[in-house]
């Protein structure tokens, strides 16, 4: 129940320093790890904090042998983050 709200305050405000510090503390608690540590990797992949997703990567995958396994179970692609302002303009944009 307390992922679920700490996941509303997130989705309104990604940065909400309570809610992320309250996952942390849940990410030690037996039947919330799965899902605190997925919602703080969904807050930091939306903001390119991957030091942060890295520290919480034994929590995403506790069962897999090695680190490198572990690393390799939590990494998704992400679609290119491209918009108008990264396109150059050309002579003909003006």
């Amino acid at each position: 129940m307390a992922v679920a709200w700490y996941r509303q305050s997130l989705d309104a405000r990604v940065h909400h320093e309570g809610a992320r510090a309250g996952l942390v503390a849940l990410l030690g608690v037996a039947g919330c790890e799965a899902s605190a540590s997925e919602t703080l990797a969904v807050a930091y992949r939306a903001n390119d904090e991957w030091p942060l997703l890295l520290e919480i990567v034994e929590h995403r995958a506790p069962r897999r042998p090695t680190r490198r396994a572990r690393l390799r179970s939590c990494w998704r692609p992400r679609r290119s983050r491209v918009t108008a302002r990264t396109i150059p303009r050309g002579p003909s944009d003006s």
